[in-house]
């Protein structure tokens, strides 16, 4: 009886706690920037040193408006013709205010006589998952954003995120009791946190340096080319249908869904075709995989994007297979330095010159 007494004590105080914390620190008595929940940079303007990261570096300035959008073209977001979605190769952290690809596209497409707004809404880090919650939290608190074109960038955090059930994301209306939970509870937002933290040590896309130079490469996959569907199994099935959910809440907001491959430097491709991967190699799962092997699953995960384009007659965009690329491009295997984020930004904009001109 006495130790049932002792846990009950214990278990009130805890609860009284818990209960003054989420409501001094939660939105419950005062209205808070629901972005402040799910790690949204907004109103913000930080100063990195890159020198270690790229020779051309130096300080890069980092902006992000009161929406938590990076703008190439008019500041607002309700002129933004064009939304572009996607992880840390879309955001950009690491570049500066008017070096991304975004603003090289648009500088790109002015040539050619369009003007345009592009409203950057990448995400260091996210998935396609973080992508679909961003259509249900982040964009319907940003007025007037009601975008032609939505230009999803991805493949790669996809390529490491293990599937999970599709029914846990088909719900994606922001409404409710839970929704206000998630929106307002500083405890649930720190658990979610602290979870999103420990699982993003999962997925092997960080920035640091490179230095190309030294690797070696090999024209010889580690594995056999059949077992590559069944090593990424369900993943396949979770990611198109993903995309085909991205499609069509991209249409819901009036716009055409166009979806980009991605490329990266674990492999490259030479004038003649020929695939030369990093010898180096990773561990998916229980194998083993080098710069080859990488570049063949990645595009069967492509190939997913391409049948969900093709079956809802949607702008499909390839850049993993273009041997365009330099080494001088990348400062770590997939993310770009300035004059890889210009080159990426051109292809952009020739690519989508046909789309949008008609």
């Amino acid at each position: 009886m006495k130790i049932a007494k002792v846990v009950g004590i214990n278990v009130l105080i805890l609860t009284v706690l818990l209960t003054v914390v989420e409501l001094f620190f939660g939105g419950w008595l005062i209205e808070r920037n629901v972005l402040e929940n799910y790690n949204i940079v907004y109103s913000k303007t930080y100063h990195f040193d890159v020198s270690k990261i790229y020779p051309e570096g130096g300080n890069v300035t980092y902006t992000r408006d009161k929406y938590g959008l990076r703008m190439s073209g008019k500041s607002e977001p309700g002129f933004a013709e064009i939304l572009t979605v996607g992880g840390s190769t879309t955001d950009q952290r690491y570049l500066s205010d008017g070096l991304t690809w975004q603003d090289a596209m648009h500088a790109e497409l002015s040539k050619s006589g369009l003007q345009l707004t592009i409203a950057n809404a990448g995400i260091d880090g996210q998935s396609t998952f973080g992508h679909l919650k961003n259509f249900e939290i982040w964009f319907p608190l940003i007025p007037e954003l009601k975008p032609k074109y939505v230009m999803f960038y991805i493949g790669i955090n996809d390529f490491y995120i293990d599937a999970e059930k599709w029914a846990e994301i088909t719900d994606i209306e922001n409404t409710g009791f839970k929704s206000e939970i998630k929106n307002k509870s500083v405890i649930y937002n720190t658990v979610r946190k602290i979870k999103g933290a420990l699982n993003s040590r999962v997925v092997r896309v960080s920035h640091s340096k490179i230095d190309f130079s030294k690797l070696t490469y090999t024209t010889k996959p580690l594995l056999d080319s059949s077992r590559y569907r069944s090593i990424l199994g369900e993943r396949l099935t979770g990611y198109k249908a993903r995309i085909e959910k991205l499609a069509l809440l991209a249409q819901k907001m009036g716009a055409v869904p166009v979806f980009i491959s991605q490329p990266c430097r674990k492999y490259r491709i030479l004038d003649n075709g020929t695939i030369e991967g990093t010898t180096e190699t990773e561990n998916y799962g229980d194998v083993k995989l080098n710069g080859v092997d990488y570049f063949y699953m990645l595009s069967i995960m492509n190939e997913m994007i391409k049948q969900v384009c093709e079956e809802g007659h949607y702008p499909f965009i390839e850049f993993t297979p273009k041997t365009i690329w330099a080494d001088s491009d990348f400062y770590d295997y997939v993310h770009t330095t300035p004059s890889g984020a210009k080159k990426v930004g051109i292809e952009m904009a020739k690519s989508m010159l046909p789309i949008l001109k008609p």
